[in-house]
């Protein structure tokens, strides 16, 4: 039975029905506020004034519920675009009639794959029954630091509530994020009937982490309230073992960097070289249009030529034409020829006999007149 229960209270629909029906009424979006204020008021003060001048940074409430601590976080720094992501879509569908002034992701952050300077949750990730997978998936898409709040020391959890936290929950390496700075933070009991985990982490690569050290960020208060704690004692040499830890990545990142300039200077050698064959591949690419100019004027050429040959065929054809007409006028004139040499003889036969018949009378005459 309390398996089915935490399905339903880690459902979508269990929260789309919340936000739907009782969230406000229930107080949820005073509780932003107020955690959000709690959260931000007791960051170092340090971390508070480069913010607030900074105008090159990002900031995501992850898990922002109605948009209330979006807009909470943006009047603190008015200079910082300041944005939320919910999974619920009413939540979300709430959050921009709230405040459509703001950005709000509906969704998780890997359906839309920006990165953010800085990503806050606060009240979240007790939500869930591993919530280590959700905190690494956050420092993936933050950039330089990543602030997170929970119910600290939860013994009687509320049904929402599927994860308790104490001092080892968190390590002091997430990613490439090093603990920076941490509180115990009172509530106040209409708001929350316990402490909250206040962390604050610092990528090793952020541009910022040198502005920062254990003995500015970690409270005064904090130190005298657990001096006599085994397990403050064991937190502070880990703190101390992450300093030297720190020192030692800024030194991997100090080789990484000469590696990469000597990366920069092979690669502007190859650039120069690829230049090289950039204008060697253009006069190439010259000769090709010229071949291909030469080949199109032979090509005109032979069709030129073609279209002559073309001419001349005709002209053959015609002349065959002619010819076999002329055989056939010579066959004509030859069939014609015998013929009137048939005349002719006939002629010729008919003539001498007219000759002998002249000649007979002429004979005859002779005679009579002797």
């Amino acid at each position: 039975m309390k398996e089915e229960i935490k399905m339903e209270v880690n459902s979508d629909s269990y929260w789309n029905n919340r936000f739907t029906h009782d969230w406000k009424e229930k107080g949820g979006r005073d509780q932003t506020n107020y955690f959000t204020n709690l959260a931000w008021n007791n960051l170092p003060e340090k971390f508070i004034e480069l913010l607030k001048y900074n105008r090159g940074l990002s900031i995501l409430d992850w898990g922002c519920a109605e948009g209330d601590g979006v807009n909470c976080i943006q009047e603190m720094f008015p200079l910082i675009k300041v944005s939320g992501l919910d999974f619920s879509a009413v939540a979300i569908e709430n959050a921009k009639k709230n405040y459509p002034q703001h950005t709000f992701y509906d969704g998780s952050l890997e359906d839309y794959d920006n990165k953010f300077s800085i990503i806050f949750t606060s009240n979240t990730l007790e939500h869930f029954e591993d919530p280590y997978p959700w905190i690494n998936q956050i420092a993936r898409y933050a950039e330089q630091f990543l602030i997170i709040m929970v119910p600290f020391q939860e013994k009687d959890r509320i049904k929402e509530h599927f994860f308790s936290f104490n001092y080892d929950s968190f390590p002091l390496k997430i990613n490439d994020f090093m603990l920076a700075y941490f509180a115990v933070l009172e509530t106040d009991p209409d708001y929350w009937p316990g402490q909250q985990l206040l962390l604050l982490y610092s990528s090793i690569h952020s541009d910022l982490v040198n502005d920062f050290n254990i003995e500015q960020v970690v409270p005064p208060n904090q130190n005298d309230r657990f001096s006599n704690s085994e397990l403050v004692v064991k937190l502070k040499e880990e703190l101390r073992k992450r300093d030297q830890i720190h020192k030692s990545l800024l030194s991997e990142n100090q080789t990484y960097r000469e590696w990469l300039e000597a990366a920069k200077e092979e690669t502007n050698a190859r650039d120069q070289t690829v230049t090289i064959l950039n204008e060697d591949i253009k006069t190439y690419k010259q000769w090709l249009e010229d071949l291909q100019n030469a080949n199109s004027d032979k090509d005109k050429v032979v069709a030129s030529l073609q279209a002559e040959v073309n001419t001349y065929r005709e002209w053959v054809e015609n002349l065959k034409k002619e010819v076999e007409y002329r055989d056939l006028a010579v066959e004509n004139l030859k069939e014609t020829n015998e013929k009137l040499k048939g005349w002719v003889e006939q002629l010729q036969g008919e003539v001498t006999k007219r000759d002998e018949t002249v000649n007979y009378f002429k004979n005859r005459l002779h005679s009579e007149d002797r």
